[in-house]
């Protein structure tokens, strides 16, 4: 199809002759779209703790027209542009990234930028902006909160799921769960998972 700079309709008309000389036709209409470029869409923004690494995917920070198939050969291209250097590790083109946050004295803003083309060449960037903390910066930790579900009631020899999967942390993430049987008389046992 020709490159076009706006959609544009295309009319195509076949006609057909059998060996009697009659002849038909018919047409079809392709509407060729035109290309446009990707899409930044919003970042959050993103706190770490300074010594610590996290992720940057840029899958989720673009949006592709779908007849434009995805990106270009040369993938996505990483740069630092603001504060101190962090180390980058990734592999060249591909949309993640692995910071390792500096050390700081306060809190310091890291910003990334990225950019990608689609694969006609239109290109685009957005900018993702880490708040580096250092750790006498923290808030102190919060305990987590255990929620074990409703009361329940059951016969004896049958087997009941206990679920503690809407347990919580405010201020970070669950890392174990433990049940264990408190005052059941003739009862003993403890096991570990989230049910």
């Amino acid at each position: 199809m020709p490159e076009v700079d706006q959609d544009t309709e295309l009319r195509f008309r076949l006609t057909v002759t059998d060996d009697g000389g009659l002849s038909t036709s018919d047409e079809i209409v392709i509407t060729v779209l035109a290309n446009l470029p990707p899409q930044s869409l919003p970042v959050d923004e993103i706190t770490i703790v300074e010594g610590n690494y996290h992720v940057l995917d840029a899958s989720h920070y673009f949006s592709f027209q779908q007849e434009d198939g995805f990106l270009s050969s040369t993938g996505y291209q990483w740069r630092q542009i603001s504060g101190p250097p962090a180390t980058l590790q990734y592999r060249q083109y591909r949309e993640q990234v692995r910071i390792l946050a500096p050390e700081v004295d306060v809190t310091t803003d890291l910003i990334f930028e990225v950019g990608v083309e689609d694969r006609f060449g239109l290109p685009v960037t957005n900018t993702v902006t880490l708040h580096v903390v250092n750790p006498e910066d923290l808030p102190p930790n919060s305990p987590p909160v255990a929620v074990a579900g409703e009361d329940r009631i059951s016969s004896s020899k049958y087997f009941l799921i206990v679920d503690g999967s809407n347990s919580h942390d405010t201020d970070g993430e669950i890392v174990s769960y433990e049940w264990s049987v408190n005052d059941s008389p003739g009862y003993v046992g403890s096991f570990r998972g989230d049910s």
